[in-house]
């Protein structure tokens, strides 16, 4: 889809780390629910990412296919960062072998795969992420089932019900459920899009009805919005100004009336409600296995393309045994002190091109 983009390695890694604290830059976030990074993914970390790279290593082109079955928004911030430091981990203390060499390599081959996806900078430096092509976006903006903007308020209300219910079923630092995608220009429009997806994930025994809503925003001109690597929508108060109409496609199906909105509302804050409730009574061991679960199960697509299980493997389960609240504990984030690191600790920490302890 992308072609325009021609880079080598190292200024892929340098794309790769600009836009990544630049993200962090913005996101001014120091206190996570219901666990902070560290308390978790340290016990499955270098586990997964092994995992991953080795797929890499033999087949270069199969991997590319696999990952391909992945969203744009789970490629930039879920997996980059996290398999990079997780193969320094690695390597650092479970004496893998890798070079950088081999870390810049992969970082380059997914900036191939998200060039495929988007018709925009791989890694949102033009603070777009296009995922839909330009036929598309006149497809949908000619469709009929709008609601105009008397229904603003119940739409936002429902935008902060369902991720809600993503952060109860994916936890605050795995919520990749929910992201925006555009911004896409057509005929003096704007078309943004928040999609909310697996609603219905089997981590959890919910028994959910619904899979998949996305909510589309128009303008009524070329507003001012950006998105960037970690998958946020960055805009001001003036953009509903201009705000047009919306659609709401809940499983493809749009919802064509207030109380259709309100229903759905409802019900996921109802949901969130009991998610929250379930997790205020596990116990921390619990805790860490349904993140590493939550994790695994959102790269299931990638794992089924190998015909393997997406499951953690047995290695996590024992760990977690056996390690106790070692790093639940070590990871526990005092907020009346928490501050946050300076751009070079984390340019550092997610730059392949070291080990970080050098």
């Amino acid at each position: 889809m992308n072609s325009i983009y021609k880079k080598t390695p190292d200024g892929i890694v340098e794309d790769y780390l600009k836009a990544l604290i630049a993200s962090l830059q913005r996101s001014g976030h120091t206190e996570f629910w219901p666990f902070g990074p560290g308390q978790v993914d340290s016990y499955f970390e270098d586990i997964l990412s092994v995992t991953l790279f080795e797929k890499f290593k033999e087949d270069p082109e199969k991997f590319k296919e696999a990952l391909n079955l992945l969203p744009a928004n789970y490629l930039r911030w879920y997996f980059l960062p996290f398999v990079i430091l997780g193969l320094k981990l690695a390597r650092n203390y479970d004496n893998f072998q890798i070079t950088n060499q081999e870390m810049v390599n992969l970082v380059a081959t997914v900036w191939e795969v998200l060039k495929g996806q988007v018709s925009s900078d791989p890694f949102c430096l033009d603070g777009k992420s296009l995922v839909l092509t330009a036929d598309e976006v006149k497809s949908k903006l000619a469709e009929k089932s709008w609601l105009d903007n008397s229904f603003k308020k119940q739409i936002n209300i429902l935008s902060v019900d369902l991720e809600a219910y993503i952060w109860s079923i994916d936890f605050d630092i795995f919520a990749y459920g929910v992201f925006w995608h555009g911004p896409y220009f057509s005929e003096g429009k704007t078309l943004v899009i928040k999609q909310f997806s697996d609603l219905d994930s089997s981590v959890w025994d919910i028994n959910e009805k619904y899979t998949n809503i996305e909510i589309l925003f128009v303008f009524n001109k070329e507003i001012d919005i950006t998105i960037d690597f970690m998958g946020h929508a960055l805009f001001s108060s003036e953009i509903w100004e201009y705000f047009e109409k919306a659609q709401v496609l809940v499983d493809g199906k749009p919802l064509e009336s207030i109380s259709q909105v309100a229903e759905i509302s409802e019900y996921f804050a109802s949901k969130s409600s009991q998610q929250v409730d379930k997790i205020k009574k596990m116990t921390p061991e619990e805790l860490i296995i349904k993140g590493g679960e939550v994790y695994y199960y959102m790269l299931r697509k990638f794992f089924e393309f190998y015909k393997e299980d997406w499951r953690p493997p047995e290695t996590f389960y024992f760990r977690v045994k056996k390690w106790g609240l070692q790093y639940w504990d070590q990871f526990k984030q005092d907020v009346s002190v928490v501050k946050k690191p300076e751009n070079a600790f984390f340019s550092r920490l997610y730059d392949p091109r070291n080990s970080f302890t050098d």
